[in-house]
């Protein structure tokens, strides 16, 4: 069953500059892919074609010039059970990390005694443990960005959307926190959208990886990612994964 379809999106951003109507710019143009229930999937493009943009019209903060957005069998307009983390973590510094963790879900309308019944296994699960009345300037990046994700993981919502999620972190963090997250999904198997310029990332995490060209972005190629899952740093050294690297590498040198 799919759960996102996508259908010919196409999205314009008219500008108005200095009292006069500047060009206007095509982000991305008839964009068509799906995401099956349980999957992850990655996009990857160069800066600046539209990957972002994609996951804003997917969260309903931008409507589409044209095309349509499905949702589990419904319009996007209609139903909207998505979860969406954007780049930066947008923690709220005067709330602690326990209030920062259930405020999407608190809005949402979850109820308070089921938000504090999965709280506990939560904060364990996601290595926040201990740090509930700490505040977001006491973490470290990596662990902003855990109480990030769980403030996401909490909402009641069947896809999540992630915009360069570890993006600001170091190499090696980085790398923990795609560990960390094989392991939260492995037992919480919700659709991923994943958004990043690492084709490293991409190959770890996703069960497909979709390239997208330049400005307006488009769907360019579609690569499938068959490793085992759970995958090690030992998968980086695969022939297969070096193979399947230089394929993405390449397109987007085509893109």
């Amino acid at each position: 069953m799919n759960v996102i379809d996508v259908r010919g999106l196409t999205h314009q951003f008219n500008r108005n500059s200095g009292g006069g109507r500047a060009p206007a710019i095509l982000a991305i143009k008839g964009l068509s892919f799906s995401v099956m229930e349980g999957e992850f999937v990655a996009v990857v493009g160069p800066s600046g074609c539209g990957k972002s943009t994609l996951l804003r019209i997917l969260s309903g903060l931008i409507h589409p010039t044209e095309g349509e957005v499905f949702i589990k069998g419904q319009k996007l307009a209609d139903s909207n059970p998505i979860a969406y983390m954007p780049q930066r973590d947008l923690l709220l510094p005067w709330l602690n990390v326990q209030k920062n963790a259930t405020l999407g879900a608190r809005l949402s309308g979850v109820s308070k005694a089921e938000i504090q019944s999965k709280l506990p296994h939560l904060f364990r699960q996601f290595g926040l443990d201990g740090f509930q009345e700490s505040w977001p300037s006491q973490l470290s990046g990596g662990m902003r960005q855990r109480l990030a994700l769980l403030r996401t993981f909490l909402m009641p919502r069947d896809v999540i959307l992630l915009d360069e999620p570890f993006g600001s972190l170091d190499a090696i963090t980085r790398r923990d926190m795609q560990n960390w997250l094989q392991g939260v999904l492995d037992s919480d198997q919700r659709s991923v959208l994943l958004v990043t310029h690492d084709v490293d990332e991409a190959l770890m995490l996703a069960d497909r990886v979709l390239v997208m060209t330049n400005r307006p972005g488009k769907i360019l190629k579609e690569v499938r990612v068959e490793f085992p899952r759970p995958r090690y740093t030992q998968t980086l050294t695969l022939p297969k994964f070096t193979e399947l690297k230089e394929l993405l590498l390449q397109s987007l040198a085509e893109a």
